[in-house]
């Protein structure tokens, strides 16, 4: 009975563990959807009636990475960074400068210099 009890133990911290592989979940990579309140779509009519070209979906990508690590790209730029979340809190640390917002049901919002982003995981 005892060695059952320690195999059935053992098991259930090998599936803790293995489910946990040092992943938050977050790792991927999201694409912007909306852009100072407006739906992308919208902003990207904006975007081109000011002659702008692309698209600003393409602009902003933010990549999370295992470890900590991020990569976010604006208007093709990209710029190496970490990243740590705490609940629904998520902090973004690019070339010095620390982004927090909030990350939830497979969408981040950030502020950067009073515009708001929103990134969905794509």
């Amino acid at each position: 009975m005892k060695k059952l009890i320690a195999l059935a133990l053992v098991m259930i911290a090998v599936v803790s563990l293995a489910g946990c592989g040092g992943k938050n979940g977050a790792t991927g990579t999201y694409k912007i959807v909306s852009f100072m309140g407006m739906e992308i779509e919208q902003a990207n009519s904006l975007y081109h009636l000011g002659d702008g070209e692309g698209n600003i979906e393409d602009m902003f990508v933010l990549q999370l990475q295992s470890g900590g690590k991020a990569t976010f790209t604006s208007n093709g730029e990209k710029a190496e960074g970490t990243y740590s979340i705490d609940g629904k809190s998520i902090s973004l640390t690019v070339e010095g400068e620390t982004l927090t917002g909030t990350i939830e049901d497979g969408k981040i919002t950030l502020s950067i210099e009073g515009i708001e982003l929103v990134f969905e995981k794509k």
